[in-house]
């Protein structure tokens, strides 16, 4: 699998959180697997688009 599609959203929020002051990164890593408090987590949502795409594709290998 060499591209997987993602939420804009979510890439743009981990990007910023990246390239921002430390907190920024840390604070959406300890807030991963929580109740969502807003919309979600960027970071939860991006994985399970990627896991997603994996088992389609793992299925359509079968």
């Amino acid at each position: 699998m060499e591209t997987v599609t993602v939420s804009a959203t979510a890439l743009r929020q981990i990007l910023q959180a990246l390239v921002g002051p430390p907190h920024y990164i840390r604070e959406l890593q300890a807030t991963r697997d929580k109740p969502p408090i807003l919309v979600g987590n960027p970071i939860d949502k991006l994985i399970a688009e990627y896991n997603a795409a994996a088992d389609q594709q793992k299925g359509a290998q079968q």
